[in-house]
């Protein structure tokens, strides 16, 4: 377990915080082994809008969430402390078509409306699991994948499974990468902007996506859609009904940062970037219609 000791905005630096409540959740308790009863804090920047646990996961506990990430035995864990984590949510997550397509499209338009895309000669999806993320539209550029849980690739995209490796295969730098559902997770998402920009080429263009789902802004009608949504049964609808509600906690699970448009811009402003697009686009995943942080920046 690592606290945070400047109780300061990671993103925008500001000092205009305030503090609530906190504690594990019950699964990633089970997980990494550490006391439920602990209690910490969610900063919430009321200058930039961003929200973080001031709990940041060490690499041992980061080691113990995601090695073997939603295996046979990630999802018995799961739905022990969540009932309605199936197995057959699980195997969905990162295969559902209506989601590999609607994120596909969303990157596309932002492309073609922003850059010249026969500019886009490689392209690496740093934490892109099969590369099922790397739309057509990029189809003439060599097509890369980053990802550590090394599940296998797609047909025409290599897996690359090191850092070192990353900067091995293209020394001068890849024109664009793609970093998407990734910071959202991560104890130091700064290390990782920097660790993302020694890669680039200069004049390349980067592309974040991240969920926006803070619970400081979530509309309460999105609760609504998991009533028609056919993965989800009634009475695990209502049991984390009654969980929400009487939690004394705000609980943290896998994602520890929360994003804002306003929060990412200063923060990649501050590591060199400069934004070309930030949006927020509406996707559809196993879980039902969600909003997500799409944004381009270039170096």
């Amino acid at each position: 377990m690592q606290l945070l000791n400047n109780k300061k905005c990671i993103f925008c630096q500001s000092n205009d915080i305030e503090l609530k409540s906190a504690a594990l959740a019950p699964f990633i308790s089970a997980k990494i082994g550490s006391d439920s009863n602990e209690t910490f804090n969610l900063i919430h920047c009321k200058h930039c809008g961003c929200a973080f646990f001031d709990y940041r996961y060490d690499e041992n506990e980061v080691s113990k969430i995601y090695t073997g990430y939603r295996n046979e035995q990630y999802q018995k864990l799961r739905q022990k402390y969540e009932s309605w984590y199936s197995k057959e949510i699980n195997n969905l997550i990162g295969d559902d078509i209506r989601a590999i397509e609607s994120r596909n499209k969303n990157l596309s338009e932002i492309l073609k409306n922003n850059i010249d895309i026969g500019n886009i000669r490689n392209v690496l999806d740093f934490g892109g699991d099969r590369g099922q993320y790397i739309p057509s539209i990029l189809n003439n550029a060599k097509k890369y994948v980053y990802d550590i849980s090394c599940k296998g690739v797609l047909p025409e995209i290599k897996l690359i499974k090191t850092i070192e490796e990353c900067e091995n295969n293209m020394p001068c730098g890849y024109d664009f990468i793609i970093c998407a559902h990734v910071l959202e997770h991560l104890s130091y998402p700064e290390e990782t902007i920097k660790m993302i920009k020694s890669l680039m080429k200069n004049n390349g263009y980067l592309y974040i996506e991240l969920p926006f789902d803070s619970p400081f802004y979530k509309n309460p009608l999105d609760n609504v859609q998991y009533l028609f949504n056919k993965y989800f049964k009634l009475k695990d609808i209502l049991k984390k009904y009654i969980e929400m509600k009487t939690t004394k906690h705000f609980l943290m699970h896998e994602h520890i940062n929360y994003y804002t448009q306003k929060g990412l811009d200063c923060l990649m402003k501050r590591n060199g970037f400069v934004p070309i697009c930030n949006k927020i686009c509406s996707v559809y995943s196993v879980i039902g219609i969600s909003k997500v942080i799409c944004a381009l920046y270039s170096l």
